[in-house]
């Protein structure tokens, strides 16, 4: 963790780098200086952040679950979790999930490939084209066989014995 010193230290030595607290740009089409205050920054880091903010995790589920008709305990036991892990995300708007959790939600709700990719996303996670895991999954979302069973077993087949202890399994009941 690095200490107050350190922090002033750096503060210093970016700011004698810099002549002052602005920030300077060299623009070579203008052959102009623009100078850019830490307030602007800031600002338009807080403008960037108000306008393409999207909906947290828990909101994107909660609407899923909604436009579907179904309860939250619906989709909790189809997904085979604990009733507290599932009041744990719908009440903790910055609570993430494992990726495993996410896959066994998203297949107990059925959802479609974009609306999976768009659910993962919100949580900070996205399916390689890397891993032998994630394109099982996509197969199954192409083909829409949302049954967690099948899925582990294709896992079981596909996936190396050696890695199979460092897979979690994807839950459906």
């Amino acid at each position: 963790m690095l200490n107050q010193t350190f922090l002033d230290e750096l503060k210093d030595y970016i700011d004698n780098a810099l002549f002052s607290s602005d920030f300077f740009c060299y623009s070579p089409a203008s052959e102009d200086i623009l100078v850019y205050s830490p307030e602007i920054i800031s600002q338009d880091i807080e403008d960037y952040i108000d306008n393409n903010r999207q909906p947290v995790l828990n909101q994107v589920l909660f609407d899923l679950i909604d436009k579907r008709g179904l309860t939250d305990a619906q989709v909790y036991n189809k997904a085979g979790l604990d009733r507290k892990l599932f009041s744990k995300i719908r009440t903790n708007p910055a609570y993430k999930p494992k990726k495993h959790t996410l896959v066994s939600i998203a297949f107990a709700l059925k959802l479609s490939e974009d609306e999976f990719d768009s659910f993962l996303e919100t949580a900070g996670y996205s399916l390689s084209y890397s891993d032998t895991q994630d394109l099982i999954i996509k197969f199954f979302l192409k083909e829409k066989r949302y049954d967690a069973d099948e899925l582990n077993e294709a896992f079981d087949r596909f996936i190396p014995k050696k890695q199979q202890g460092e897979r979690p399994r994807v839950n459906n009941n």
